[in-house]
């Protein structure tokens, strides 16, 4: 019954992912809730997969860390390979940058949902299990809001 417990899922990073590049999805090692089975690390620890069809909020926050200056951090979110959203996200210290973008779109079953950063400038990237600034896990979450009409 999705009025009583909708279809829900977070994932997260509890630990740092370091070596990262930006033409991959983040693989997540975590995951906090799924009400709906989207995540199966067995499967894929990249993928959240949309197992009931309709309109969802997605949210994609966390930090990267980089060796040298990082000029431009451009995390976002894709279904399916395409992207549906990014962002400019905000540069601290030169070396950390922290994000939170969303997107509100209609999925259908099989969809899956994945998170990239693309960081340009700097070296020796880490996507952050924990923030430097404020200690929450990068994460992403993927909340139904209800059926198409």
């Amino acid at each position: 019954n999705n009025l009583r417990v909708p279809p829900m899922c977070q994932v997260q990073r509890t630990s740092d992912l370091t070596g990262y590049t930006s033409t991959t999805a983040i693989a997540w090692n975590n995951e906090a809730f799924d009400t709906d089975d989207m995540y199966t690390s067995a499967t894929s620890t990249t993928n959240v997969t949309i197992q009931t069809a309709g309109i969802y909020a997605v949210t994609f926050a966390g930090a990267a860390r980089g060796s040298a200056t990082i000029s431009r951090v451009l995390p976002g979110i894709y279904a399916n390979s395409s992207q549906l959203v990014s962002m400019d996200s905000v540069v601290i210290s030169g070396v950390v940058a922290q994000w939170n973008i969303s997107t509100i779109d209609d999925f259908s079953v099989g969809t899956n949902i994945t998170a990239r950063v693309n960081i340009i400038g700097g070296s020796a990237y880490l996507i952050d299990g924990a923030s430097p600034l404020n200690d929450e896990t990068t994460r992403l979450t993927v909340v139904w809001l209800g059926q198409k009409s």
